[in-house]
């Protein structure tokens, strides 16, 4: 990787990668971690002044499965996800929304717990007026779209609970672009556990948009939303050349011309990965 630093160096801006980009590279996944948080801060930012929407955040959950049976969880919980969205009850209130699958493991239990993230934009009035849904009807509303309205054998419900709230922080950014999976520890230490992961995940898409989430993530690829970026007030002097050979990481700097300062801190490079 080639970096731009300040000259302490606390201040490092990636301009080119060469990179894996596996799903399950811990690296990677923490830069498209990044990645996702700041365009989806922005973009929220943007339909909030332009669109004069808010936002609620939605978990979805389904009971926990073994192993084996986590492609076809997914499946469910997609499929269900498509049929609750397609009620006129949702449609009415969803003007756009940005959807995330996350699987994490019990080592415990062995068991693996599917579930979606879902952050929506919906008017302003949404909270004050008749069109507001309430918890009670947001879990009905998923057992009934994933068909789970019995009872498990131990005579809970099968589904019990939704997680639903008013975005008041910054916070949903962050959660929609968590990773995948957070044990990064157990599919590191266990081929079996990463091979449930690997086999269940891959090819699989896992953020989608829509609406006028999928419009403004245009915008933002666009360059158009520019102007809702936190501006970078570093001055950056050097560049550093970071790498892993063989198992040893180095780095590498050299200092910039004053030409090279001035182009590099113009605020006008894109990363190049």
């Amino acid at each position: 990787m080639e970096l731009i630093t300040t000259a302490d160096k606390k201040h490092k801006k990636q301009v080119y990668g060469n990179t894996c980009k596996n799903r399950f590279c811990p690296v990677c996944m923490y830069r498209k971690a990044l990645k996702d948080a700041m365009k989806l801060s922005v973009m929220m930012v943007a339909i909030v002044q332009e669109e004069s929407k808010e936002f609620i955040f939605l978990t979805l959950t389904i009971p926990n499965v073994a192993g084996a049976e986590l492609p076809h969880a997914l499946d469910l919980i997609n499929a269900s996800f498509k049929r609750m969205k397609e009620k006129k009850r949702v449609s009415a209130v969803v003007k756009g929304f940005v959807k995330k699958i996350e699987v994490t493991h019990n080592a415990k239990t062995g068991m693996f717990h599917p579930h979606l993230h879902v952050l929506i934009a919906v008017n302003r009035s949404y909270f004050t007026n008749r069109t507001y849904i309430s918890h009670e009807e947001w879990l009905d509303l998923w057992r009934k779209a994933t068909r789970m309205t019995g009872v498990t054998e131990e005579g809970t419900d099968e589904i019990t609970q939704v997680n639903v709230q008013k975005v008041k922080n910054s916070r949903a950014p962050l959660e929609m672009s968590k990773y995948v999976s957070k044990d990064l520890v157990d599919i590191d230490v266990d081929e079996h556990v990463f091979d449930y992961y690997y086999g269940a995940l891959k090819g699989r898409r896992l953020i989608g948009y829509n609406g006028v989430f999928l419009e403004y993530s245009k915008k933002f690829d666009a360059d158009e939303l520019d102007k809702y970026k936190a501006q970078d007030t570093n001055v950056y002097v050097l560049f550093c050349t970071s790498s892993w050979i063989k198992g040893s990481y180095t780095e590498n700097y050299s200092e910039m011309s004053v030409e090279q300062m001035k182009q590099w801190n113009s605020g006008h490079k894109i990363v190049r990965d």
